[in-house]
C-alpha cells in the first residue's frame, strides 16, 4: 500500500518550497490542479497507447535519472504518480486527518474509464484514502510499482524549476 502520510509530508514540503501555497489557493484551485493531472494522464494514454514508459522505473540508471524522467514524465504512470502527489500535498495543506478505513476496490481496469472514476472521486470532495487506494489497486492489477514512480517523480520535482 502507498505510504500516503510520508508522500503527503514530502510533497507538501516540496510544493511549499516551490511557492505553490504562497497565495493561499482556495479549494477549487487546488482541485483543478489535481484534475489537470488526471487530464494529462488521459492525454498520455490516448497519445501513447501505453500505461508504462519505455524504460521501467527499476531500470533507470542513477546518472541519467533526471534526463530520463524528464523525457518520459508525460507518460500515463508518471501522471498517476502526479495525481497522488498533488492530492497528498493538498490534503496536507488543508490539514486533513485520515482515518484508517478499509475499502473495496473497483473492478475498472481500462485506463480511461478508471480516470473518469478517479475524477468523480476527486470532485466528490470526500477527502479520504479511497483515491489513493484505487490508484494502488489499479497499478497492482497492471503490475506497476506505483510507489517507485511516485518516488522518482517526487525526487524529480525537488530538482526542477517552476
Amino acid at each position: 500500500m502507498i505510504n500516503f502520510k510520508k508522500i503527503s509530508k514530502e510533497s507538501f514540503k516540496t510544493a511549499e518550497q516551490h511557492g505553490f501555497y504562497r497565495e493561499n489557493p482556495d479549494k477549487d484551485e487546488c482541485l483543478l490542479l489535481i484534475i489537470s493531472e488526471v487530464v494529462e494522464a488521459a492525454e498520455a494514454y490516448i497519445e501513447q497507447g501505453a500505461i508504462t514508459p519505455p524504460i521501467p522505473a527499476e531500470n533507470i540508471p542513477e546518472p541519467q535519472k533526471y534526463d530520463i524522467i524528464n523525457q518520459y514524465k508525460e507518460n500515463f504512470v508518471y501522471e498517476l504518480a502526479d495525481i497522488v502527489i498533488r492530492y497528498a500535498s493538498y490534503t496536507k495543506y488543508i490539514k486533513y486527518r485520515f482515518k484508517n478505513v478499509k475499502f473495496v476496490g473497483t473492478s475498472i481496469k481500462e485506463p480511461l474509464c478508471f480516470l473518469t472514476y478517479i475524477t468523480r472521486l476527486i470532485l466528490s470532495c470526500e477527502y479520504n484514502e479511497k483515491i489513493i487506494f484505487e490508484i494502488d489497486e489499479f497499478c497492482k492489477y497492471h503490475k506497476i510499482d506505483i510507489e517507485k514512480y511516485i518516488e522518482l517523480k517526487m525526487w524529480y520535482n525537488t530538482k526542477r524549476t517552476y
